[in-house]
């Protein structure tokens, strides 16, 4: 419970640093900022629809989310940061959104398929919370947790792009190190 605590007081005074150094007039106005760049609501989803509907251009992401997930992949293809995050704040004239998952979906799919990411993700958070449920040391249900909370903040925060990334980023090598240290106890 400690721990809680001080993560809440920590995080709680980040933010009042944070609000007292960039000169806000208004804590309602800062938080309301704050909240809008982390939780995706009509607003951002909404921006979609000022992006132009270009097939050519939405091919053009969607492999870019694809590609974008490769290790060293701007060395490899030479994306050099043309991705969908980019294009969406430069279309909507913001700066720092994330398009969501959903709002995605629709750019790239069209209005019947747009759910087909949430979906996945959805069904991959499923997953993972029977894995962690059913998985018996504790290394195994850290990592199955962050699997899970990886893909419903795919669905909820993030896009497919981030979400891709952080895949094979962080889970993959999780995975690929777990997996080293199981044969080599089983070498022993």
């Amino acid at each position: 419970i400690y721990g809680f605590i001080f993560a809440i007081l920590s995080i709680s005074f980040y933010f009042i640093i944070r609000y007292k150094f960039n000169n806000y007039n208004n804590l309602f106005s800062y938080l309301s900022l704050i909240s809008n760049n982390y939780f995706s609501g009509v607003n951002i989803t909404s921006g979609i629809f000022n992006m132009p509907r270009n097939t050519d251009l939405r091919w053009h992401y969607f492999i870019r989310d694809y590609l974008e997930a490769i290790p060293f992949g701007n060395t490899l293809f030479g994306y050099n940061y043309d991705v969908i995050q980019l294009f969406f704040n430069d279309s909507n004239g913001v700066y720092g959104q994330i398009p969501t998952t959903i709002a995605c979906g629709y750019y790239y799919f069209g209005v019947f398929f747009a759910p087909v990411y949430s979906i996945i993700l959805a069904l991959l958070t499923l997953y993972g919370g029977t894995k962690i449920q059913s998985s018996k040391h504790f290394l195994d249900k850290v990592i199955w947790l962050y699997f899970t909370l990886v893909m419903s903040l795919g669905i909820i925060m993030y896009n497919i792009s981030i979400t891709l990334t952080t895949i094979t980023y962080n889970l993959i090598p999780i995975f690929l190190i777990k997996m080293s240290l199981k044969g080599k106890k089983n070498d022993t």
